[in-house]
């Protein structure tokens, strides 16, 4: 994960990059594109004339480094075990992912994804790889005039992962006095990954810096996901950027009617473990594993009993929590976000979408 200010440093994957300070949604995508310059990508014309060596990869006469962090993730883009392999010999690695390439496994037409010279990743060729920089542009301008006072509440990136969660003050609403809630958008773009860009609603808690997010299920007037397209499809750059801003705008305008939605639930009276308990269950989440951290959650965020202190119970945790590894407490975000508007829409494929998306919690 890295987490930005003025510029990118490496940080533990458990702090989700939650920001010291507040940024600007401009001084993001200002950083991103940035970041995308120091990235190029190789076009292979046939898998064949790769091959692996153990400190490099050979293509067209020249040898590319790479070290065994770039092995690793390689072999995890595989689906292979990394933990297994980099115990070996980078000889042996070598001759491992020379076979997989060989059999077609990083794609027919591969693109070597280059930093400095050196190799960092492989990926298939086949479909169009957005840069960062212009996914965070076609949501500033999908947004439009209210982009100017966007905020950054986090930011965290690998080399194929973008994850960003962004606010506006002029989405707002006061729970009850002192308890400000603001709202915007939670953005993940995969570029060099074979996942779409996906958007989502986000909420944050000013009094707490809890977070949450809503991904819909279905739409009647739009979509609920972008997907990426082949490289040799008509004009398809401007069509993934297209659904980019689509998507951006279906998100930002129902905003407003879901910050409605999440104060009535102040008002909605729950015995708060039952009703965790039976919603962990719905969507397939251990609760031995999760319910101790919850009711510690619940109890400092002040054992409201409401469908709004159940709520908070599962953002506290989702945000705050550093043993649950990033893809866990992206479902308690996400598990909030589908119980705090229940009352608009719930339903089986709600849960579904959220064990796709993100992956259930067996254990923590």
């Amino acid at each position: 994960m890295h987490t930005i200010h003025t510029r990118w440093e490496p940080q533990s994957p458990r702090n989700r990059g939650i920001l010291r300070e507040v940024i600007s949604f401009r001084q993001v995508v200002e950083a991103f594109t940035a970041w995308d310059h120091t990235v190029s990508e190789v076009h292979v014309g046939h898998v064949r004339e790769l091959k692996f060596e153990p400190d490099g990869i050979r293509y067209q006469g020249q040898s590319i480094p790479l070290d065994q962090a770039t092995r690793s993730r390689l072999f995890d883009t595989l689906g292979a075990p990394a933990r297994y392999w980099r115990k070996h010999t980078p000889s042996f690695q070598a001759r491992a992912l020379s076979e997989h390439t060989d059999r077609g496994d990083f794609g027919s037409n591969p693109t070597l994804v280059l930093r400095d010279g050196k190799l960092v990743t492989i990926v298939r060729g086949e479909l169009i790889a957005l840069p960062n920089g212009d996914v965070l542009r076609a949501v500033e301008e999908a947004v439009g005039i209210g982009s100017e006072g966007l905020k950054v509440t986090r930011v965290g990136a690998d080399l194929e992962r973008l994850d960003i969660e962004i606010v506006s003050p002029l989405k707002g609403i006061t729970i009850r006095p002192g308890d400000i809630v603001q709202s915007g958008l939670h953005v993940s773009h995969h570029r060099f990954g074979t996942e779409a860009t996906g958007i989502e609603a986000f909420i944050f808690r000013l009094v707490c810096s809890n977070g949450m997010t809503r991904r819909e299920c279905v739409s009647r007037d739009g979509i609920v996901r972008t997907r990426k397209l082949p490289v040799d499809f008509p004009n398809g750059r401007d069509l993934q950027l297209a659904q980019v801003r689509r998507l951006a705008q279906q998100n930002w305008n129902g905003l407003q009617a879901q910050l409605e939605a999440l104060k009535a639930t102040s008002d909605r009276a729950a015995h708060v473990e039952e009703l965790l308990t039976r919603w962990l269950q719905r969507a397939r989440i251990s609760v031995r594993a999760v319910m101790p951290r919850l009711l510690s959650a619940w109890r400092e965020e002040g054992a409201e009993k409401t469908y709004y202190g159940a709520v908070n119970a599962l953002t506290r945790v989702a945000t705050h929590d550093p043993e649950l590894s990033e893809r866990q407490r992206r479902v308690l975000a996400s598990l909030g976000g589908v119980l705090a508007f229940s009352e608009i829409h719930v339903c089986p494929r709600c849960f579904s979408v959220l064990a796709a998306g993100t992956g259930n919690i067996r254990a923590a």
